[in-house]
């Protein structure tokens, strides 16, 4: 007698059995896929702020050679300057320009509109008011700097000014922005020399310090205890960019 299409339980469970196995794969491959996902987006954001970091201190080490370049070029002194005026957010610790003596008069110029480090990149400064994530040094791993804060008292203030510059200017324009500085001398080493009605000699710069961070009730704060680059200087005022912990750690 002829039979029709096998109906019996054991072949009802083993399709049943493939077809429960095949939904099993699948719900792991789509974990699988989930986790690689995760990771992939962690590495996307990891990588943009590394890329952003890098461009910073690249943008940064630029307009140290500019500032180098103009004090040897023009046998004047210039300075790197960068914001340090809490109450303007968008420049703070991270607009950069380059300013030059003019010597008659002991005023200062600027050379050009200046540089913004990219979002979210930040000079590390020397001072206090720095949220520091865990495993960072006490000591170390800051901008060395002259800071220009308009106090006569402090021996490493300059006078604060708007900046780009329309024209030379005084230093000791009041009630405009602070700034950092950095000085080179006209034969293009560091300098400790005072000028342009400033406070007293300037403390020689070693090092000027990035790193990711944002700002939290108008502090800096450092995100990542990994993510930094230091700027280091010779005597001879040149300088070069470096990760090496033992390097930019070194106060």
């Amino acid at each position: 007698m002829r039979r029709g299409p096998s109906s019996s339980p054991i072949s009802k469970r083993t399709v049943r059995a493939k077809a429960a196995f095949t939904l099993f794969e699948l719900l792991v491959t789509m974990a699988v896929i989930s986790v690689l996902a995760g990771i992939g987006f962690y590495s996307i954001a990891r990588g943009t702020e590394d890329r952003a970091l890098e461009k910073g201190a690249d943008i940064l080490h630029s307009m140290v050679r500019v500032a180098r370049t103009q004090a040897i070029t023009n046998g004047v002194h210039s300075r790197l300057i960068i914001n340090a005026d809490p109450n303007d957010p968008e420049s703070y610790l991270r607009r950069i320009g380059v300013v030059i003596e003019d010597p008659e008069s002991g005023y200062v110029k600027a050379v050009d509109r200046g540089a913004l480090l990219p979002e979210g990149i930040y000079l590390v400064p020397q001072g206090e008011g720095v949220q520091f994530p865990s495993g960072w040094p006490e000591t170390g791993r800051r901008s060395v700097y002259r800071k220009a804060n308009g106090d006569t008292t402090d021996d490493t203030a300059v006078y604060a000014f708007d900046y780009p510059l329309k024209d030379r200017i005084p230093e000791n324009t009041a009630g405009k922005p602070d700034w950092i500085c950095i000085q080179f001398a006209p034969n293009g080493r560091l300098s400790t020399v005072n000028w342009g009605g400033g406070g007293g000699l300037v403390p020689l710069s070693n090092q000027l310090v990035l790193a990711n961070g944002r700002m939290v009730s108008g502090n800096l704060s450092v995100t990542n205890v990994n993510d930094y680059i230091g700027i280091a200087f010779k005597r001879n005022g040149s300088s070069y960019q470096t990760r090496e912990a033992d390097l930019v750690d070194d106060q």
